[in-house]
């Protein structure tokens, strides 16, 4: 490994507090983490994607991409199918290898175990792949749902240079031809990874969001608290595309995590937009059919019609985003898109800014959920340490908000996160957790982020998770417990404080600073934990269910038994 491909391993390793001595698995969730984390809205957490171990059949790392959320388990499926009215799927596959070989028998092996995987030969495979297998088969069942079929895209990679040997070609070919005849995509795609592969692809992911545009047609809007600058004009299309546009010629997904709508599919205004954007004769009228787009940015540097966006975000306009991207190869005329840029480090005027550019179309209140003044409670919170020095977390209110910072990507807790966490661990809801966190926001609308509420016992609930994923990074708490990880979360809240005191009482933050206080040792923390993870295994045995349970973690039954053990 060349020392600047093991500088960005050791930068990962800290990113995301995994051991830099264990090299292989580490090796393998960076290349997961390089290879999986672009296709996404929302952060890569890991161990969702992390299939590696005994029969994982030659595959390292797993992802099932439905209309760009990582699925994990059915109830997500359904979620997030609920939320467009077509399905666009992609499965990605990697396999990593610390040795410099494009070795010929390694890459038919993970081939074969891609080919096995949606066509099953018999050949034993580990609980993980088993489960994400399950899932697999539920999509298909959902294919009338197909905007087209699925995506396949298959990563391999070493530390050494690929040379496009002859020999390892033709046997890569003979195998995608076998995967291809399953019949089951509408795109099969191999991707040789080689160290400058992997560089390319962590540094841009690293990298603050900055682009430079061209934006000639503008006007200044007149000065406006809290705001740097503000722009209004017609952006060409071109220039509006290397916004939006990847290093890899992909839409940039990163771009639109501040965007509360995610793109619909295919819905009669998308409809009507790529109708214009596809017909020569009306291309032009774009800017006058349109509500354009609203950009965020933290800083805007001109120099004359030239622009430079740093940490820029959509937050209107992502349907317009996607017809455009679609349709880019088509446009055979000048086509200008109206735009607003407006650049500005203040959160709530982002916030504000979300709220009423997304009016216009209605969305449901919970989209706007963040936005309220209880989450800048929150994040004061987060940033007072209240847990101590030692293991600081950081709350997300914004996007990238910590980007270009000090603080690492295991310290930040995003909004989807704190959800799960306050469900699973007050609400006493940890089965509920495996949803796609946009409808557990619309499910307990009326019990999340009151205004009565005290704030202590959110952070608490992530910190609880934040040690117990501690102790399952560094092999203490036992792996085939980690779907449970929330059951064993509540569980420790349980033993460690016992009944809580209503959510809105002054009491409550004195039950909370309890149980931190457990917490901030790492002795009493571990003892804590394995005491909660202990129960769980116990009450999986009491019901005569296997200990690696697919049901058992998103059952009520299964909380309620814990509840009353």
């Amino acid at each position: 490994m060349d020392k600047i491909l093991e500088a960005y391993l050791e930068d990962f390793a800290v990113d995301f507090k995994l051991n830099i001595e264990k090299r292989e698995p580490l090796f393998e969730h960076f290349v997961n983490y390089c290879s999986i984390a672009p296709e996404l809205v929302d952060p890569l957490n890991l161990p969702d994607v992390h299939v590696a171990g005994g029969g994982d059949t030659g595959i390292d790392g797993l992802a099932i991409i439905v209309n760009d959320h990582l699925v994990v388990s059915p109830d997500q499926l359904d979620d997030v199918s609920r939320l467009r009215g077509r399905l666009e799927v992609a499965f990605i596959f990697t396999q990593a290898k610390t040795g410099e070989k494009f070795n010929a028998a390694d890459i038919t092996n993970f081939l074969f175990g891609v080919r096995n995987f949606f066509k099953a030969t018999g050949v034993p495979e580990n609980d993980a792949i088993m489960r994400r297998r399950l899932l697999m088969e539920q999509i298909y069942k959902k294919s009338l749902s197909f905007r087209r079929n699925p995506d396949l895209r298959l990563f391999y990679a070493t530390t050494g240079e690929w040379t496009s040997d002859s020999h390892v070609r033709a046997r890569i070919e003979d195998e995608l031809k076998q995967i291809r005849a399953l019949n089951l995509f509408s795109n099969v795609e191999f991707n040789p990874l080689d160290a400058s592969g992997i560089k390319a692809r962590y540094k841009n992911l690293k990298r603050r969001l900055v682009q430079e545009i061209e934006f000639e047609r503008h006007s200044t809007l007149p000065r406006i608290n809290h705001v740097s600058v503000a722009y209004i004009g017609t952006l060409p299309a071109r220039e509006y595309l290397k916004l939006i546009t990847a290093p890899d010629g992909r839409l940039n997904k990163a771009v639109f995590y501040e965007n509360i709508r995610d793109f619909q599919g295919d819905t009669p205004v998308n409809a009507e937009i790529r109708d214009t954007l596809v017909n020569p004769d009306s291309q032009s009228l774009l800017p006058i059919l349109n509500n354009g787009v609203t950009i965020v940015a933290r800083s805007i540097e001109p120099t004359g019609d030239r622009f430079r966006l740093t940490d820029y975000q959509v937050v209107n306009g992502c349907q317009t985003s996607h017809a455009l991207f679609f349709a880019r190869d088509q446009l055979t005329t000048p086509v200008h898109l109206p735009v607003k840029i407006i650049a500005t480090e203040d959160s709530d005027v982002t916030a504000r800014i979300i709220r009423a550019t997304n009016r216009q179309t209605e969305i449901k209140p919970e989209a706007f959920v963040a936005l309220s003044p209880f989450h800048k409670e929150l994040e004061d919170l987060y940033a007072s340490n209240p847990q101590g020095e030692g293991y600081p977390l950081y709350y997300e209110r914004r996007s990238r908000q910590y980007d270009g910072t000090s603080v690492r990507s295991h310290q930040v807790v995003t909004v989807a996160a704190q959800v799960a966490s306050f469900t699973a661990v007050f609400l006493e809801e940890p089965h509920s957790c495996h949803r796609y966190y946009g409808e557990l926001i619309g499910a307990y609308s009326s019990r999340l982020f009151r205004e009565d509420h005290r704030v202590l016992p959110y952070f608490l609930s992530s910190y609880i998770l934040y040690r117990l994923e501690g102790l399952f990074r560094n092999n203490i708490a036992p792996a085939y417990l980690r779907p449970f990880k929330y059951h064993i979360a509540m569980v420790a809240r349980i033993v460690a404080g016992g009944a809580p005191p209503p959510l809105s009482s002054k009491k409550m933050d004195i039950y909370c600073d309890k149980i931190l206080q457990t917490l901030e040792v790492d002795a009493s923390s571990i003892a804590l934990l394995e005491s909660a993870w202990e129960k769980v295994k116990a009450q999986l045995l009491k019901l005569g269910a296997p200990s690696d349970a697919v049901e058992a973690p998103r059952v009520r039954s299964f909380t309620q038994a814990l509840l009353g053990a």
